[in-house]
């Protein structure tokens, strides 16, 4: 029996150790390597520069950039700060409102401003700024108007607010093209249907739409247009790569005047902002999600359809900060959507940080020659972890097998 039960605790043991092996090898299938590597040399100064993050790199790059990795030739990794602009306004231009009222429950969140006499023009139109805390979140609104506070009337019957990155800095700007107006009383609907609302901390008047931002130009899009038998329009602009689009701007053509409501979706018909197309109104402001195509649907009524013959887009400008040392090269690596953003002490002393007057470009990106190497390595990862798999499923057979025929013994010993 002693010998039976050393025989059970050694196929046990054999068991758990395969196993064992197993757990801890399977990970090692997950690994992956960095798929593009872009040159920064020419370095004329020693110190902290300031590294453009260029359309090349943010379309090759995971959403957040978590997988960039600067390295030096000796192939070490070289701290940095992640450093995004975020569109910004001129204090002189903006006129902050008084929140006079401000209710929220699960179905929707209201701020009533008032809007001074000597503040209103309506010959004039302007652009309503919300300042918004961050949230990786959209919520669906609509604007009112009123002189007493108790009868309201429709301004914008559905606009989308948020900041769907949560990104940048602790407060996003958004901002509403209003129509021309002079409503003592503006009421800001947002329907939170059950979800957390938006913090909404400010709100004010742009005036002369005097907005501010740091772009970088994006690769022009193809345009397709196909006018539809339900008087509308849709536009699609195709990018050869997904990029963070944060603005588009379109040239219009096919009538003097107009005023036609359009909304801008994604591929998978998710709806990212709106606007009404006048003949001042040739931009719009987006999320700065990557994206590879997006759709505008223009409602043309029964007017003619408009053409839209070109598109530039841009994103929001990001750079780094790094220390780099004169006359070295370094490289930046990017492509890897299992990589996690580094941790470095950096970030802790920014405001101790001092940038030389040299700007750095990176070279474009090159694909770099592993895929054949990693795609060895999976296979043989899956050949080693069937072999684990398969001689645990034997021991356990095995296992079962010993301890059936002890059972039947010990019943036979009973009878």
């Amino acid at each position: 029996m002693e010998r039976k039960n050393r025989n059970s605790h050694s196929l046990r043991s054999m068991l758990l150790h395969a196993l064992l092996l197993a757990m801890a090898y399977a990970p090692l299938h997950g690994y992956a390597q960095p798929a593009y590597r872009g040159t920064l040399h020419n370095i004329r100064q020693t110190g902290y520069h300031k590294i453009m993050i260029t359309p090349d790199i943010t379309a090759k790059s995971k959403a957040d950039l978590s997988d960039l990795r600067i390295l030096s030739e000796e192939g070490q990794q070289v701290p940095y700060m992640l450093k995004r602009s975020a569109p910004f306004y001129d204090g002189k231009e903006i006129r902050n409102y008084p929140v006079i009222g401000h209710t929220t429950n699960d179905s929707i969140s209201e701020l009533v401003l008032e809007t001074p006499t000597a503040y209103s023009n309506p010959e004039e139109a302007h652009s309503l700024a919300l300042v918004i805390n961050n949230a990786a979140a959209l919520r669906q609104g609509r604007i009112s108007g009123s002189n007493d506070r108790s009868n309201w009337y429709a301004m914008i019957d559905n606009i989308i607010l948020g900041n769907s990155t949560g990104g940048g800095e602790h407060t996003y700007l958004q901002l509403v093209t209003m129509p021309s107006n002079s409503y003592r009383y503006i009421r800001i609907s947002v329907f939170n249907r059950g979800l957390p609302p938006l913090d909404i901390t400010h709100a004010g008047m742009v005036q002369n739409r005097y907005i501010q931002g740091a772009y970088d130009v994006l690769p022009a899009p193809a345009i397709v247009q196909q006018d539809s038998a339900d008087r509308k329009s849709y536009v699609t602009f195709s990018f050869g790569e997904p990029y963070p689009i944060s603005k588009l701007k379109w040239e219009l053509s096919g009538a003097a005047l107009y005023k036609r409501k359009a909304r801008m979706y994604d591929a998978e018909g998710r709806l990212l902002g709106e606007t009404s197309l006048t003949p001042e109104t040739d931009t719009l402001l987006l999320s700065g999600k990557k994206e590879k195509v997006l759709q505008l649907v223009i409602e043309n009524n029964d007017d003619t359809p408009l053409n839209i013959r070109n598109a530039t887009a841009w994103q929001l400008q990001q750079y780094l900060i790094a220390d780099l040392a004169a006359g070295k090269r370094y490289f930046i690596e990017t492509g890897n959507e299992k990589a996690a953003a580094p941790v470095y002490d950096l970030p802790f002393f920014s405001e101790k940080i001092t940038l030389v007057e040299e700007v750095l470009t990176p070279d474009l990106l090159e694909r770099l020659h592993i895929d054949g190497k990693q795609n060895a390595a999976e296979k043989m990862d899956k050949r080693w972890l069937w072999i684990f798999i398969i001689i645990a499923l034997v021991l356990l057979l095995l296992l079962s097998n010993r301890l059936l025929q002890h059972i039947g013994k010990n019943n036979n010993d009973r009878s």
